[in-house]
């Protein structure tokens, strides 16, 4: 559940900007000539108390909505919108979310977009208003991102959506955002003693492995197809390397001779740690004592003589460098977990109504 409610603070925290989400229909579902559909709250499904389920509701329309809040519609239209939206960002990331998990990124939608009504109808209870001054400068901050009309009408409609719907939803967010944060007001601050407690509890977390700043001379392999290309190139390596053991500085003969990007510089790699080079390049660097030369090591770039210039120990960053991290952490977990009992009691004494 954290995840969830995490999700829902980061959403309104800057909202509408994506257009999706929201519920643009605060009507009940006609209730008549048709037959109830019952769906449990998602409490009832976990206790398996028909008790607590939510309240059964005809609609002659269930196709409309996805669910009913107290009566109030969340239009699948804006629903199946926020699954469509959510997939392309996934994928535009290079990280497409596997079918097999669409179900569940549906049920999390879907709460999300529950924990929004219940939020909204509970601000409203409240009597909280919009900031208009706050609502008019995000609607502009919007606007601006697009440099013509045509640009900016062609985004509402792509997501379904009007100016005067937009103003309607950024209102809605602005009233949610506040009854959050009336919410969360009486959450404690994080102490001292819990910033050290986690810095003690997790050294892992601030741990920086071992690195080694390194230089190397290239003889490049590209282009190289023949069995005696490889070996004119190899001979070259090694010629330069006894050249290095003989006493030549090391950055002149890279800048005379190195055929990698670095040579110029010298040869200089500057500082790395392990992972960030191939395998067997990274190997050979590792196992180097500060000023020695390496044997030629051959990798898919070609011929590599390497020397490192200085080994950096691995080390636990002091807690003065990371207090505030983990300040910003433990008071983000705690937001969460107050939100997350704030919609939980919501949701107790509410009618939910699902008809996906």
């Amino acid at each position: 559940m954290r995840q969830r409610v995490l999700i829902i603070i980061a959403l309104l925290v800057v909202p509408a900007l994506t257009f999706a989400g929201g519920n643009k229909e605060d009507e009940s579902a006609d209730q008549a000539d048709s037959t109830p559909i019952a769906v449990e709250t998602e409490e009832s499904s976990q206790s398996g108390s028909q008790g607590a389920s939510g309240t059964i509701l005809d609609t002659t329309d269930p196709e409309k909505y996805v669910a009913l809040v107290n009566g109030v519609g969340i239009l699948r239209a804006d629903y199946e919108l926020a699954v469509q939206r959510t997939q392309e960002a996934y994928l535009y990331q290079g990280t497409p979310i596997p079918e097999a998990d669409v179900p569940l990124l549906r049920e999390e939608l879907l709460n999300q977009f529950v924990s929004e009504e219940l939020l909204s109808q509970e601000a409203l209870s409240q009597g909280i208003q919009a900031d208009a001054q706050a609502s008019e400068l995000q609607y502009q901050e919007m606007r601006a991102q697009f440099t013509t009309d045509e640009a900016w009408q062609e985004a509402l409609v792509a997501n379904n959506t009007n100016e005067d719907e937009l103003r309607l939803q950024i209102d809605r967010n602005n009233i949610i955002q506040q009854v959050i944060t009336n919410a969360l007001a009486e959450v404690e601050p994080v102490s001292p003693a819990e910033t050290q407690a986690f810095y003690d509890e997790n050294p892992s977390y601030f741990q920086a492995g071992e690195q080694i700043a390194a230089r190397h001379i290239l003889i490049s392999a590209e282009g190289l197809t023949t069995e005696e290309e490889k070996a004119e190139a190899l001979g070259r390596a090694e010629a330069i390397r006894a050249e290095l053991l003989e006493g030549a500085a090391f950055a002149a003969v890279a800048q005379e001779k190195s055929e990698g990007p670095s040579g110029p510089a010298g040869g200089d790699l500057g500082t790395f740690g392990r992972g960030q080079m191939v395998a067997p390049f990274e190997e050979a660097a590792f196992a180097l004592e500060p000023g020695a030369i390496s044997e030629v090591v051959e990798t898919q770039f070609g011929y590599h003589i390497i020397q490192v210039t200085e080994k950096i120990e691995a080390e636990v960053a002091p807690i003065e460098d990371v207090a505030i991290s983990i300040e910003q952490y433990l008071a983000q977990e705690k937001q969460g977990l107050a939100l997350e009992t704030y919609v939980a009691n919501l949701r107790a004494e509410a009618s939910i109504v699902v008809n996906e």
